[in-house]
């Protein structure tokens, strides 16, 4: 089954036990970066930001 969501660290509701969805601390890394882009839901309940400093300036890109 496809993933298509990534749920709180520790969930065992049927949709992570079916495989539809995957608890945060089991996900993977590329999961991780999917629900970043927007390509899995961020059913975790948390807000995530990404920051990059590039030539002594940073942006912030804040979850979607």
């Amino acid at each position: 089954m496809k993933v298509i969501a990534i749920d709180p660290a520790g969930c065992g509701c049927t949709e992570c036990i079916t495989g539809q969805y995957v608890p945060l601390d089991r996900a993977s890394r590329k999961q991780v970066l999917k629900m970043l882009r927007g390509k899995l839901r961020n059913n975790t309940g948390e807000s995530f930001t990404i920051t990059s400093e590039y030539s002594g300036r940073s942006w912030t890109f804040p979850d979607r």
